[in-house]
Formats: C-alpha cells, sequence, structure tokens
C-alpha cells in the first residue's frame, strides 16, 4: 500500500495541498487526503461544481472539509459546517427512528399505517410500516414534476393529501417501487406514535443522541446559518436551481445537514447509538417480494456487497443537492460527500475515498475476445462469497446436498447463452435458493482453513480470478474436496487463460491510475498502453462515462481527447469505438462518425446497432435518395396532427415538425418508413387501421430506442 499512495505522491504533476488536518492527526492519512483533495479540486474545476463537503472516519480517525462555495454570488466558502439539503438520505434517519419507536414499544411493524395516521384513507390492499420502510407498499413515488412546482410551505397534513387518495401501483409486496410519498407517511408514523412533530421527534430521539447538533428541517421561510445556496447546471454554466419548496417531502428529503453530523450518524450507529445492534442488523437485511426476491434494500438502506465487503449506503438527489452515504460497518469506515447542485456524481468521489482509505476498488473489467458474462459469473461467486463472509463469518451452508445442488446450478451457466446473466442473477435469490451465495461461500471457507483470514483480504483486492484459481489448484492437489464440488474444464481453461494477464494488469501502479482525475490519463496514456498490450483481460479506467460528463457540461474538446484517449487504450473493446462514433454523431460530423462505426463492426461483425449507425449514416452520406416514389395521392393519406408530431404536403412532399418545431423534408423508404433529410438518426413508421388508414406514428431512433404517437381523431 506504501509503494500505491508513493506513486501517486511523487508523480510529478500530483499536487500536494498545502491545506490540511488537525496537526495531533496529521500523520495518520496525510497521503491519503492529500490526494482525496486533488482529486476534489481537479473534478470540481472540470464539472464545474459549486461546492463540495467531503468526509470520511475509519476506526478512530475523523476527517472532513468543504470545497468551492456555498454562495457563489457572495463568495461564501463552503466548509464542513455548511448545511446542504439531505436529500434522499434523510430516508435513513427516518428509517432510524422508526426502528427506534420499535425498540422502544410504541409501535409494531407489521401494523396498518391507519393505526397511526388514521386520517390515511384505507386502500384496496392492508398497508404496513413494514412495506414502508422497504418501499414495498405500492404507493407511487412523484409523478413528473410534481414535486418540483412546490412553492410554499407545507405541513405533514398537507404533505399526505398529495397522494392519500391515489390508488396504490401495485398490492404491496408485490414489487419494489422506490416511493418517496411512503416515507412521508412513515414521518407522519412517527407523528402518531410519539405525539410530537418529525421534527421534534428526530431531534431529541435521534440527531441530538447522536451528535447531529446542526441537523434540521429546511423551511424556505426561515433564516438558517450557513444554509448552502442552490444551482443548477445549464449550456455549461453554472445557474441559480429555481426556488422549491421542500417542506412536503419532510420525512423523505426535506432535512439540512453537514458532513460532520452524517459521519456522526454513522458513527453512532456503528457504536450501538439510539438503535441497538441487533435491530440494526434487521435494518439491514434485504426485503424481499412474494416472489422471493430479493430487493437489495432493507429499511432505510440500499445494502450488498463489495468487492467482497458488506456495504450499506443511501444516495440523494433533488433540487440543489446531491447527496451519498457510504459505509462499511465491519470495517468502521464512512464517507459522505454533499454537494449543492443535482448535477453532480456524487459517488464519483466516496470511490474516490474508499479506495485510497481502506483499499477497495470496485473491479469492472474490459475482455477483448470472451464474453463478459463469463467474468460476471466468477465475479458474483467471489463478491457473494467473501461478501457474506465479512457480514457473518460463516458458510451459506455445509450441507452436501445443498452444495452438490448449488455447484451443479453454477456449472450449467454458459456465459454465451442469452439468458446467461438472468441466471446469475437467478442464481443469487432465493427462488433457485441461493446456489451462487452457497458456492462462493463454500469456496471462502476451504481458502480460509486454507490459507488463513488475511488471505481473503488478499482475494478481496485481487479480484475473482486469484479467488477461482487458488481453489482450482487446491482441488487439484487434494482428494479433500469432492468432485461434485469442481467447475467444468472450459472454466478452469478460463481462469487459466486468465490468470497471468491479470497478474500483469491489476497492479498497484494501475489501482493508482484509477485514483488520478480522469482527465490526466493523457500523462499516463503510453505507460498503461504498454501494460494492457496484448493482454486477455484488464480493468476498466471509467473514461467513457467521464467524457459523457463533460459532453453533458458543455466541454466537448475535453470530451472528444478522453474519447480519443480510451480508443488508443482499449483499441481492441468494440464500445470504445461506439462511443466515439456516437460523439462525432451527434457533433454532425457524419463522416467521422461513419468511419468510426465501420471499424468497430470489424471487431464484431454480429453488433446490430453498430450495423444500423453504418445503414443510417451511410444514406444520410449517399445523399437522402428515395428508394421508392410513392404518388402524391398516397402521401396526402399520412397528413394529419399525431400528438405532438405533425405531417403535411407541399410541393408534392411531406413534412415533418415536431410541437412547432424546424421543419424536415421526409423520404420515403418503403410504404409505412420514412427518413428525414437532414436528421440521419430519426425515422418514424407509419401504422394502418384494416381501412389502410395511418392511425399511428413510431418514432425509430439510431441507438435503438422507439416512442410512439397516435392520430389525433
Amino acid at each position: 500500500m506504501r509503494k500505491f499512495f508513493a506513486f501517486l505522491l511523487v508523480f510529478p504533476f500530483v499536487y500536494l495541498s498545502s491545506q490540511s488536518i488537525h496537526a495531533s492527526e496529521k500523520e495518520n492519512y496525510a497521503e491519503q487526503i492529500q490526494i482525496i483533495e486533488r482529486f476534489v479540486n481537479t473534478n470540481m474545476k472540470n464539472l464545474k461544481i459549486p461546492s463540495l463537503a467531503v468526509g470520511f472516519y475509519k476506526d478512530d480517525f475523523i476527517w472532513s472539509k468543504g470545497f468551492g462555495f456555498a454562495d457563489l454570488e457572495n463568495r461564501v466558502p463552503a466548509t464542513s459546517d455548511t448545511l446542504f439539503r439531505a436529500a434522499s438520505v434523510t430516508k435513513s434517519m427516518t428509517a432510524v427512528g422508526t426502528l427506534k419507536l420499535a425498540e422502544d414499544g410504541k409501535i409494531n411493524l407489521d401494523d396498518e399505517v391507519q393505526v397511526y395516521v388514521p386520517y390515511f384513507p384505507k386502500k384496496k390492499w392492508p398497508v404496513t410500516i413494514r412495506n414502508l420502510l422497504g418501499h414495498l407498499s405500492g404507493i407511487s413515488h412523484y409523478r413528473g414534476s410534481d414535486a418540483d412546482t412546490i412553492k410554499t410551505h407545507y405541513d405533514t397534513r398537507q404533505s399526505i393529501a398529495i397522494f392519500e387518495d391515489w390508488e396504490l401501483e401495485v398490492e404491496p409486496s408485490s414489487k419494489f417501487i422506490y416511493s418517496s410519498y411512503g416515507y412521508n407517511l412513515l414521518g407522519a408514523v412517527i407523528e402518531g406514535a410519539s405525539g410530537l412533530s418529525y421534527a421534534d421527534y428526530m431531534s431529541e430521539n435521534v440527531w441530538k443522541p447522536l451528535g447531529m447538533n446542526h441537523t434540521r428541517m429546511d423551511i424556505a421561510e426561515e433564516i438558517i446559518p450557513n444554509r448552502a445556496s442552490v444551482y443548477r447546471i445549464r449550456g455549461g454554466e453554472i445557474k441559480n436551481d429555481e426556488f422549491v419548496d421542500i417542506s412536503s417531502r419532510f420525512a423523505a428529503g426535506g432535512v439540512l445537514t453537514t458532513v460532520k453530523d452524517m459521519l456522526n450518524f454513522s458513527r453512532g450507529l456503528d457504536n450501538g447509538g439510539v438503535l441497538s445492534l441487533q435491530a440494526q442488523e434487521r435494518m439491514y437485511d434485504s426485503m424481499q417480494t412474494k416472489d422471493g426476491r430479493f430487493t437489495g434494500y432493507g429499511m432505510g438502506w440500499r445494502i450488498g456487497y463489495l468487492s467482497g465487503s458488506w456495504v450499506v449506503y443511501h444516495r440523494g438527489q433533488q433540487a440543489g443537492s446531491t447527496t451519498h452515504l457510504l459505509r462499511f460497518p465491519n470495517k468502521n469506515f464512512a464517507a459522505f460527500v454533499v454537494s449543492n447542485t443535482r448535477d453532480c456524481n456524487a459517488q464519483r468521489f466516496v470511490d474516490l475515498i474508499q479506495k485510497v482509505v481502506i483499499g477497495i476498488f470496485n473491479i469492472d473489467v474490459e475482455l477483448p475476445l470472451d464474453d463478459k458474462d463469463e467474468f460476471q459469473k466468477l465475479y458474483s461467486v467471489w463478491n457473494y462469497g467473501l461478501g457474506y463472509f465479512d457480514r457473518y463469518d460463516r458458510p451459506f451452508t455445509e450441507d452436501s446436498r445443498e452444495l452438490k445442488k448449488s455447484f451443479a446450478y453454477f456449472n450449467t451457466i454458459d456465459a454465451r447463452d442469452e439468458k446467461a446473466e438472468q441466471k446469475i442473477s437467478d442464481g443469487l435469490q432465493d427462488i433457485t435458493e441461493q446456489p451462487i451465495v452457497k458456492v462462493g461461500t463454500y469456496m471462502t471457507k476451504i481458502l480460509e482453513e486454507t490459507f488463513g483470514p488475511k488471505k481473503m483480504d488478499y482475494y478481496r483486492k485481487m479480484g475473482p480470478i486469484p479467488f477461482f484459481r487458488d481453489y482450482i489448484d487446491l482441488y487439484k492437489r487434494s482428494h479433500s474436496i469432492p468432485r461434485e464440488y469442481h467447475f467444468t474444464k472450459t472454466l478452469e481453461k478460463t481462469v487459466n487463460r486468465w490468470d497471468s494477464s491479470w497478474d500483469k494488469a491489476w497492479t498497484d501502479e494501475i489501482k493508482s491510475f484509477l485514483c488520478l482525475p480522469v482527465t490526466d490519463l493523457h500523462l499516463v496514456k503510453k505507460r498503461i498502453q504498454n501494460i494492457f498490450k496484448d493482454e486477455l483481460i484488464y480493468p476498466d479506467l471509467d473514461i467513457t462515462d467521464y467524457a459523457g460528463e463533460l459532453m453533458n457540461r458543455g466541454e466537448m474538446e475535453k470530451a472528444e481527447e478522453l474519447l480519443k484517449i480510451s480508443l488508443e487504450i482499449y483499441p481492441k473493446i468494440m464500445n470504445r469505438h461506439t462511443s466515439l462514433g456516437y460523439f462525432y454523431y451527434i457533433q454532425g460530423e457524419i463522416h467521422k462518425a461513419l468511419g468510426i462505426f465501420q471499424e468497430a463492426l470489424k471487431l464484431n461483425k454480429n453488433n446490430e446497432s453498430a450495423a444500423r449507425y453504418i445503414s443510417w449514416l451511410k444514406y444520410a452520406v449517399d445523399g437522402y435518395k428515395e428508394l421508392i416514389h410513392l404518388p402524391a395521392e398516397t402521401l396526402r393519406k399520412f397528413v394529419g396532427d399525431y400528438g405532438p408530431r405533425h405531417i403535411t404536403y407541399q410541393d408534392e412532399h411531406l413534412y415533418y415538425n415536431r410541437s412547432g418545431g424546424r421543419k424536415y423534408k421526409m423520404i420515403p423508404l418503403n410504404k409505412d418508413t420514412f427518413a428525414f433529410q437532414g436528421l440521419p438518426g430519426f425515422r418514424i413508421q407509419f401504422v394502418f387501421n384494416k381501412d389502410g388508414q395511418a392511425v399511428k406514428i413510431i418514432g425509430l431512433y439510431i441507438d435503438g430506442r422507439k416512442d410512439e404517437s397516435s392520430r389525433d381523431s
């Protein structure tokens, strides 16, 4: 690990910030904090983020800091005491408050909500508090932009009235439907059970006991010191966000908090504050739908495993805020990031903190020659096997019949089968009795007994290939592992083929590159190319997603440079070609786009998306020639209004426009499908009734999307 940080700190382009933490704590995580600060500053500049507050704790060490401006107009710096909108991270607080009432015997989680909120109308099916906590109530989420149109203060009764008369979307427990309105109803439950307002109950029973001394409700009309202004990024510029009164989201996203308070919230829970550790265990268990599928959401927390470690987290995004709270409870670690714009990817910064502080990387790979589902098979066994052990410190089962059945299930997954991805997903669910988890925990048990617990952390950091390699070596050398617990010869050969490549491609040096701002990768491009050259598998450096964010900011030159770098690093990966081709397409550089897509198709001749881009763009390059001639009387039959789409006839041609926009000349490709001159990425197809009348338009997009609009009667 020292070598990992040393590289980042001595590399000539890495700026070492003079700002630091308190003197008594400087030596603990000083190097990591320098990397975090540089990463934050560079990305804020690239992505035009007005401010961020960032923090983490690990064991007894805690650090937090503000970056940028909480108020741009008055040049007020953001600090770790700045109050930001917590957005949907509020739901985690509300869940803790609800479960405290349950632990204190004041509510029963399986009661219907009307026991505590009698004014909420009965529905077709009963809705329980437990349903609400896990987004299994059937209550709708926001509909359209309804929540962003509220400009006045709402009390609890008014907030519930917004949705109280809506019918349930589905029967409770039949489908996971994320619902902020459901969490508002939990806020009303808290009030009914406690006899206090939501704000007073949370302040007295959750916030203050956990050291969250600045956390409070966001009341628009009140003067609140240190409250951040809110912004949007539009047309590549930072603008004031529109005014939205978020009081109507009170228990789902109506709270103000600081980075310090959120770290205190997490640490307090780690120490058993407010809720017993036993109650928290239930809070972190994934709920299930009636058909036995895990939702990945417990009570107020998203839960799962990340690179073989147990993790709980919540994200939030609303007008003027993006938040992300990430916790590894068994590692005494948490990180929190918040910005005062909804146009920010907070997860990018949380990921960086987890990498440099606890060495956990979310391993994603590129494979020039093999099907990616083959790696996903290994990844799922590795991640869930080690992750389950990280949480429970035991195998899922030791029953030989269950294990034989589980290994047999895994060995029947053919990565090249179109159903492989679904079968991998099903193998993690109760409907199949979780065979992939059983295989992974058995492997972990055997490897831990052989090599010791510390080796499990090595596997978490090195990924699924060494995990499988060592297990396969064990059963080849030892007769103690039953033959039924072996893998297919095909998988053994795949692991053996990938092993040497992965050892070369997944090194401390490459990990250090993953901790650089993406826009600095041009400085190490040649080194990465040399490492990845001729290898069969290597990590994904997340370049194209970042280029997409730059495009959204109007930074087209920087985005193009990154997409070119991505293609140079991954010349054998088809999606790197298509990403650059799509960039040129939306820029109107049709000839360049066509050339890139033609190169992409050489890598995979069966790729339908690349073939469609080539066909449509080539048609545009060749001059939009008519493929069929339709007489005037036929063309006139298409004329009419189809919702927002309008078809007119003029000078022996049809013309198309949408909601008063630009008119495009329509060119017939066949009897029902038309292209548009000057609009190469869009076509329409007419649908006829039994009388031969055009009654509907299907919009066909070059990226494969479709939409419909019916003819006005």
